[in-house]
């Protein structure tokens, strides 16, 4: 799989609740593809999704399809096209490696499935395809699921607060320099009444 950077603003990771609600081998009838499958159900609302990460185990390609939730499937929602897992299908050297499906990388986005289904249910079908004689047996183990939230940042400062900002800091220099000034006029009023009653004094 190519390699895809995950979220990198600052945020939060929360699993999501992921069962696995029924396999198939190569051949079974409720493979559309013939090919073996895993079905999937993630307790959430699809925008949730940003992530699906699983263990593989001698499994060379995956393609993940959507399906309906608690009905009958019409048509095939492929959301990802086939994935290569494996660089060389005939070798096992990252035959059990982790990896990780980013929701940037779908083709399609998840949706609520049907329009009028359960909108906190993701139904999801993992087709898998292993055509090395190498490997009889190959699945996907360990699925996880997470959603990111990120840190809420502080709000925008609007132009217009820009000016107020301004207009207030404008004012209490101005009462600063009006305070400074009457200061300074007393100062030297009283300047003044000192000199004239040392002048009357000395007289």
């Amino acid at each position: 799989m190519a390699a895809v950077s995950a979220p990198t603003s600052e945020g939060q990771w929360q699993p999501i609740l992921v069962r696995v609600t029924e396999q198939a081998r190569s051949g079974n009838a409720s493979s559309v593809l013939g090919q073996p499958f895993i079905d999937l159900s993630l307790s959430c609302r699809p925008s949730d999704v940003t992530c699906l990460a699983f263990q593989n185990s001698f499994t060379a390609s995956v393609m993940l399809e959507q399906r309906p939730c608690g009905q009958p499937q019409s048509e095939l929602r492929i959301v990802l096209p086939w994935r290569r897992l494996m660089k060389d299908s005939n070798c096992e050297d990252d035959g059990q490696a982790w990896n990780i499906i980013y929701k940037s990388q779908l083709q399609l986005p998840l949706i609520v499935l049907p329009e009028d289904g359960e909108p906190c249910q993701v139904a999801l079908r993992v087709h898998l395809q292993q055509s090395s004689p190498n490997f009889s047996e190959y699945s996907l183990t360990n699925f996880k699921a997470f959603k990111f939230t990120p840190k809420a940042m502080p709000p925008a400062v609007s132009h217009l607060s820009v000016q107020n900002f301004i207009r207030e800091a404008d004012g209490k220099l101005m009462h600063l320099r009006r305070s400074a000034q009457q200061k300074a006029l007393a100062a030297r009023r009283l300047e003044t009444t000192v000199r004239d009653a040392y002048l009357k004094t000395s007289a």
